[in-house]
């Protein structure tokens, strides 16, 4: 399985097919789940299930996506491991910006 960010709305033509992977379900259990754990984040345990999420909450969850990539900085993994988490982290900020920006916050996704 993989955590992957799916629009569900809006279903115009050009956001329907806008997916972005985050992480297989193991590395999102590894690496993830970890550091929201120990940042104290609210969204991102929620992914492991999936759950959707508003575009009014992007700032929210993007904090906590910048205070994860902090963390991640901060541990003692191996160079390869750190890059592509803080990558996955990075993507999927630019993805939210991205989102916000085409839809003017008229947007929902479904991350899990």
């Amino acid at each position: 399985m993989t955590v992957a960010l799916v629009v569900t709305r809006p279903d115009t033509e050009q956001w329907p097919w806008f997916t972005e992977a985050i992480a297989v379900e193991e590395v999102y259990r590894r690496d993830w789940m970890p550091g929201a754990a120990a940042t104290r984040a609210v969204w991102l345990p929620l992914f492991q299930a999936g759950c959707p999420v508003e575009g009014k909450d992007f700032p929210a969850l993007t904090m906590e996506l910048l205070t994860l990539r902090g963390w991640a900085l901060t541990q003692p993994f191996d160079d390869g491991r750190r890059e592509a988490l803080i990558g996955r982290i990075d993507s999927l900020i630019d993805a939210l910006g991205e989102l916000l920006a085409g839809t003017g916050g008229e947007v929902e996704v479904f991350i899990g």
